[in-house]
């Protein structure tokens, strides 16, 4: 497979830009970052919670459990309850002629939770 050839920035300041991340990868990100309290001891990231396919995402020290932040992966869509990815990963999957079956297989393949049948048909 050959690298993408895009001439757009990997962090192009679109209204709706997502990133596929390992949750692994976070420890290398926020290695130098330390703890205000505990200098010494790092800060985690903790995903908390599924909603579809949005993860309450916390930032806290790994001794003290000190929230510093916490933020969803994906903000709500304006016009209802569903985020914004849970939304948008329903219309791709309708698109292409699959539905909640086709979904929780690439779900599965990605290591991912999928959102159950009652919020696809709500998205």
């Amino acid at each position: 497979m050959s690298p993408s050839t895009s001439t757009s920035p990997f962090c192009a300041s679109e209204k709706s830009t997502y990133v596929l991340m390992n949750n692994d990868m976070w420890f290398s990100f926020l290695y130098n970052i330390n703890c205000d309290e505990y200098d010494m001891c790092p800060l985690d990231v903790e995903c908390n919670g599924a909603y579809g396919f949005s993860t309450k995402i916390e930032l806290k020290c790994k001794s003290c459990k000190q929230i510093f932040n916490s933020v969803f992966s994906s903000p709500r869509d304006d016009n209802s309850k569903c985020f914004e990815v849970s939304k948008k990963l329903v219309e791709a999957f309708l698109k292409i002629g699959k539905g909640h079956a086709a979904l929780e297989l690439f779900s599965s393949a990605i290591g991912i939770h999928a959102m159950n049948k009652k919020t696809f048909s709500k998205c």
